[in-house]
């Protein structure tokens, strides 16, 4: 008698507890889907700016004969490309597929996300301004400024037949060597306890 009652309590307990956990686990999967349903609000959370601290890439590059391609270039694996589709949707840009070669074993097939187009540019400043970097923070901070001086000043865009004046060019190339700099193994503007001023070339130029 001992026993069973022994027993129907272990076993009511046991019940107890399975039906807890499954209410627990209900609870925790509703949560998990609204907790990632704020976090697709990629415009008003920092969820963003931590991605790109770790994957992405803040890109200027001349274009012959005196253009300067702008860009943000995002990179994941292929299985991952779901979160690219998503910031795509907010920020625009285009999402590639890279097939490797068959002579590359052991390296994933990537999906990168190329955001380019002035609008889509300014909306990104607008995003990295109210939710700070912080492993890229130097980086963006020259790359910004270069950016809205390249905008401010540009007189032609690639296949315009529009040259941009020479001081303008030689300006932008100085904002590319020292994105080059800050992007060297050891560079100082990582060490967070040091707040790295931009270069404000504009203020250099007649």
């Amino acid at each position: 008698m001992v026993r069973f009652f022994t027993y129907q309590i272990e076993s009511q307990s046991s019940r107890t507890s399975l039906c807890l956990a499954t209410v627990f686990a209900t609870l925790s999967g509703w949560l998990s889907f609204l907790i990632g349903e704020i976090a697709m609000d990629f415009r008003n959370t920092y969820y963003l700016a931590g991605f790109v601290d770790g994957e992405g890439n803040f890109g200027l590059h001349r274009q012959q004969p005196s253009n300067f391609h702008i860009v943000v270039q995002i990179s994941q694996r292929l299985d991952r490309r779901l979160v690219l589709d998503r910031i795509q949707e907010t920020f625009g840009g285009i999402v590639n597929v890279c097939r490797l070669r068959r002579n590359r074993p052991g390296m994933n097939p990537e999906a990168n996300l190329v955001i380019s187009d002035r609008q889509s540019i300014i909306g990104l400043i607008d995003y990295f301004d109210r939710f700070p970097l912080m492993l890229k923070a130097a980086e963006y901070k020259v790359w910004r400024e270069a950016v809205l001086f390249y905008y401010k000043h540009s007189v032609g865009s690639a296949g315009q037949g529009v040259s941009n004046p020479n001081w303008l060019i030689d300006t932008m190339e100085k904002y590319v060597t020292e994105l080059k700099r800050l992007r060297e193994y050891g560079a100082p503007h990582n060490r967070l306890l040091i707040e790295y001023q931009p270069l404000q070339l504009e203020l250099m130029t007649v």
